[in-house]
């Protein structure tokens, strides 16, 4: 017992594990170690409990004569990649140069970096630039976030959107071993429902089909397409007369304009065909809804096959200006989507075809644009439903 002597180790960082050792006085090293159920107790005070326990009963047995078995030459140390001494602002603007270098669409890329501006705004105004981002927890992503939308003056559904996109910086980060984990996994969002958008009725469809049929006729081909087939706003903007298969009638996307980087093909009903055969479609490099001249204002060169893609927001700035405002009605654009999986169903389509030719992953992502699934379902069974005698 008197060579021996037993010791507690306490680490001065978290990341160290806590242990009981016996330390070899004449041979000046220790020869056994402890760490069973020493690590897995959170509370520090109890853990020093449980050492004092072991340290206790190590004493005990070296006092009965028990002799320590020597621990083994200490192997090669590990190599540690973690960059624990970046700060805050390095640490995301590390992550968002690993994050814009990824296949992910510009519009995504796009909220990635206003994402890390009002990120490190929020920093900033806490005064933590200086402090490590290794230092940070849910606490502090929590009170980062909260600080963004105190200054943007926005509500849960941002704190949501940014909670998410905070994840990737971090799960980037992850995957690149710049940390060992991340501190913001298992945040949750905000509770928030959004106000359900309203759907056109038939009524107000054929409404804004008249009122554009007189101001921009190629206008409707362009709605067509996406009450049709739900093609996604990059898809439909990118669309070149040459991806139309004009034998079979088909559109057939390349990767570079999906959404999951596929190739897809998609039918054209003949409703949509009728209308694009009423269209030039002699040159394969035009857009087919572009527009001739760079920033016209003139309805006529606009929405047609053209030699310059169309800008983003054109067509819901129409929408707003003649539907909203001038038809006042009160729907979106891109509701005609969910009017479209709805008409659908209701033609006795099932909610598999939906999916199918709309693309989604899953019939749940189906359901979302699908609103009168349910509905539909029920009703169609209503005098499946028996008696109850």
């Amino acid at each position: 017992m008197k060579n021996f002597e037993v010791k507690i180790y306490i680490p001065s960082n978290r990341e160290d594990r806590w242990y009981v050792y016996v330390y070899d006085n004449s041979a000046q090293k220790i020869v056994h170690k402890t760490y069973k159920g020493i690590n897995t107790e959170p509370d520090l005070f109890k853990r020093e409990l449980i050492c004092e326990g072991f340290k206790k009963t190590l004493e005990l047995e070296l006092k009965n004569g028990w002799t320590p078995i020597k621990v083994k030459t200490k192997a090669k140390p590990l190599p540690q990649p973690y960059q624990n001494t970046l700060t805050i602002p390095e640490a995301y603007e590390k992550a968002f140069k690993f994050l814009s270098v990824t296949k992910r669409e510009e519009k995504t890329k796009s909220e990635y970096k206003t994402h890390k501006k009002f990120f490190l705004k929020a920093v900033e105004t806490l005064n933590w630039n200086k402090n490590l981002f290794s230092e940070l927890d849910q606490y502090h992503f929590n009170m980062i976030i909260e600080k963004m939308c105190e200054l943007r003056k926005c509500s849960d559904v941002y704190f949501n959107k940014h909670l998410n996109l905070c994840k990737s910086f971090n799960t980037i980060l992850v995957d690149k071993f710049i940390i060992k984990e991340s501190k913001v996994k298992g945040l949750s969002e905000k509770d928030y429902s959004t106000p359900e958008k309203k759907l056109l009725t038939s009524e107000e469809q054929t409404k804004i089909i008249k009122h554009f049929r007189t101001i921009c006729p190629q206008f409707i081909t362009k709605l067509k397409v996406l009450y049709h087939l739900d093609l996604r706003p990059k898809e439909i903007r990118l669309l070149k007369v040459g991806m139309i298969d004009q034998e079979k009638w088909y559109f057939r996307l390349p990767s570079e304009i999906t959404k999951n980087d596929k190739e897809a093909i998609v039918l054209i009903p003949d409703d949509l065909k009728n209308d694009l055969l009423k269209l030039d479609l002699s040159n394969p490099e035009y857009f087919l809804f572009g527009i001739e001249l760079q920033r016209s204002r003139d309805r006529s060169k606009i929405f047609k096959p053209s030699p310059f893609p169309i800008s983003k927001n054109a067509g819901n700035n129409l929408w707003r200006k003649e539907v909203k405002v001038k038809l006042k009605i009160d729907s979106d654009m891109y509701s005609l989507k969910k009017k479209n999986n709805n008409d659908k169903l209701s033609r006795g389509w099932s909610i598999e075809e939906v999916k199918e030719v709309n693309r989604h992953s899953t019939i749940e992502m189906t359901k979302i644009y699908a609103t009168r699934y349910s509905e539909i379902v029920q009703e169609k069974q209503r005098d499946n439903y028996g008696t109850f005698d």
